[in-house]
């Protein structure tokens, strides 16, 4: 399968995944990842992830953070990192002026958005429904902004209404042209695939030379 250039899978869901991965975005053109998301716990889990699944994530250098503390109030709540913890996002334009400042890194391959729906737990429905609202139209905003491979994450929804709020926003963004998936593991796992299947090709290419 390697001789001919396959991507093999190991389930139904992981040939979905790598499918999705490959119609709906660009092969990345390494390892290097930054990972974006609401809740340190998740961010720290998905680190754990896509590390293990040979992914690299890169520090951002302390220019680059600075550069990030200045488009929020504060650091407070916050992590400017890899990965990058964004509780409490200011507005649409600190969101955009993130996402573009972390892609124009030299170092960075690929960006990954998380949403994790169980993360406002202790709010009521309505108040979720609204916040998740907001980070959807984010979202949705940076499309055709952004020139490096995007992967978007939802996960971790729990009720049934973050069940229903999940597979809207899933569609929703499905339709707009992104790469959604519906947990980190099974994120990092079609990711880290793609990615060696585009350095086969780089090396297969490299040998006919």
């Amino acid at each position: 399968m390697k001789q001919a250039g396959a991507t093999q899978v190991y389930s139904i869901e992981e040939m979905i995944d790598v499918t999705v991965a490959f119609l709906y975005m660009p092969p990345p053109a390494g390892r290097n990842t930054v990972i974006v998301g609401i809740g340190g716990g998740a961010s720290v889990i998905a680190a754990d992830e896509f590390s293990q699944a040979g992914l690299t994530l890169p520090r951002f250098s302390k220019e680059s953070r600075q550069e990030l503390l200045g488009f929020y109030s504060s650091e407070a709540g916050r992590i400017f990192k890899n990965p990058v913890d964004m509780n409490n996002i200011e507005s649409q334009e600190a969101f955009a002026d993130t996402i573009k400042m972390i892609e124009a890194e030299g170092n960075v391959d690929l960006l990954v958005l998380h949403v994790a729906f169980d993360h406002f737990g202790l709010a009521n429905e309505e108040d979720k429904a609204l916040m998740i609202g907001i980070y959807h139209l984010f979202i949705l905003e940076l499309k055709n902004k952004i020139n490096k491979p995007l992967a978007v994450i939802l996960h971790s929804f729990v009720t049934e209404q973050a069940r229903k709020l999940a597979s809207d926003m899933q569609d929703s963004l499905t339709k707009a042209g992104f790469a959604v998936f519906p947990s980190i593991r099974r994120a990092a796992v079609a990711l880290s695939k793609i990615i060696r299947h585009q350095e086969r090709l780089k090396s297969d290419a490299m040998v006919r030379n």
